[in-house]
């Protein structure tokens, strides 16, 4: 094996449908990623990936069949999927080829519902190059592209034949897309004792990149988050916590125009969430104090909510909505959440208190 290899971890992933595939992490998987780039393959690159990595890793030699996805959310729209779909139909692609998708979560939610419906599914290799991506998005299967305003309403849970998880790409990342990636780790930390022990005692050294904290963190979100979705690939029950944060995060981010990145709406999300739980009394009072110290360790953006109704009006079309009423996952205890549906006008109600 040539020093560009280095398999550190293999996580093999069983899902209650019987689909099964391999997470391998190691500090720098070069080779690995190379050698998917023969035979009857398409892969889709980030821009900036494309920019820092062509060099190294030539994605060139693919020719006609790369696709070079412009960087951000405002790509993650059906335009750029049907422009995908066009192209490898155009280079010649059928059901046996297999994509590669190359960068963030917007690529691999992106790819991985072109995936889903190119010539009713091909296989798709996911190769996460962020900090979010890592530890969280192309972890279970669920791929999706926004629709104007609205995150994820298109899309389709669609398993990769196999992740490769490369650590080497955080360090070429910006401010913004670290901060991303905190987001989902202390989201982790509230959910898995085991993630919040590690983070509780090296958050210092994650947050200035050590490799060895990184790839310690990645590999105990990656355990944590295949755990859950083994278990509930669908999101039937207890998939539904790693939604923590996200009811109002998400509602930030279209409303703010994706200002800032996905993971620092999170953060927003999962401080005024434990607001309201607080207000509602569903929150341990020491373990709300540890969320708010956690929150400042992690500079957690203070975002101006100007319009409570429009941001009511956009959580009104979250997917896990029932009878009219808004879901959300509120943290009661460590490792220990509880779901809510709450009406608009009482929504309205709790936000007024804690904005």
């Amino acid at each position: 094996m040539s020093q560009t290899t280095q398999i550190e971890e293999l996580i093999p992933v069983k899902t209650k449908s019987g689909l099964g595939y391999d997470i391998i992490i190691g500090q720098e998987l070069d080779d690995l990623i190379v050698s998917e780039f023969g035979g009857n393959v398409f892969a889709v690159v980030d821009q900036n990936v494309y920019d820092i990595y062509n060099k190294k890793l030539n994605f060139d030699r693919l020719g006609n069949r790369l696709y070079i996805l412009k960087s951000g959310e405002q790509s993650k729209q059906w335009k750029y999927a049907q422009a995908i779909a066009q192209k490898m139909l155009s280079s010649g692609c059928d059901r046996q080829t297999k994509m590669v998708a190359i960068g963030g979560g917007v690529t691999g939610d992106l790819s991985g519902f072109v995936a889903s419906i190119f010539m009713r599914g091909v296989k798709i290799i996911h190769v996460p190059t962020t900090l979010l991506s890592c530890v969280d998005s192309s972890i279970g299967g669920k791929t999706g592209i926004n629709l104007d305003d609205y995150k994820n309403i298109l899309g389709a849970f669609y398993q990769p034949s196999k992740i490769l998880i490369s650590a080497n790409f955080i360090k070429t990342l910006p401010l913004r897309e670290i901060k991303c990636g905190i987001g989902e780790i202390i989201k982790t930390a509230l959910l898995s004792q085991k993630v919040f022990d590690y983070v509780s005692a090296n958050i210092s050294k994650i947050l200035i990149l050590d490799s060895g904290a990184i790839f310690d963190i990645i590999k105990l979100c990656v355990e944590f988050k295949d755990y859950i979705t083994s278990s509930d690939e669908r999101e039937a029950s207890l998939r539904k916590i790693l939604n923590l944060g996200h009811t109002i995060g998400h509602a930030l981010e279209a409303a703010s125009k994706f200002k800032l990145s996905h993971g620092e709406y999170v953060l927003s999300g999962i401080e005024l969430e434990s607001k309201i739980a607080r207000n509602l009394g569903i929150i341990d009072e020491e373990y709300y104090k540890t969320i708010m110290h956690l929150l400042r360790l992690v500079s957690t953006p203070k975002i101006k909510i100007k319009n409570i109704d429009n941001l009511i009006k956009i959580m009104k079309a979250d997917k896990k909505n029932s009878e009219g009423k808004i879901d959300f996952i509120f943290a009661k205890n460590q490792g220990e959440t509880q779901e809510y549906l709450l009406k608009p006008d009482r929504l309205r109600t709790l936000l007024e208190a804690v904005i």
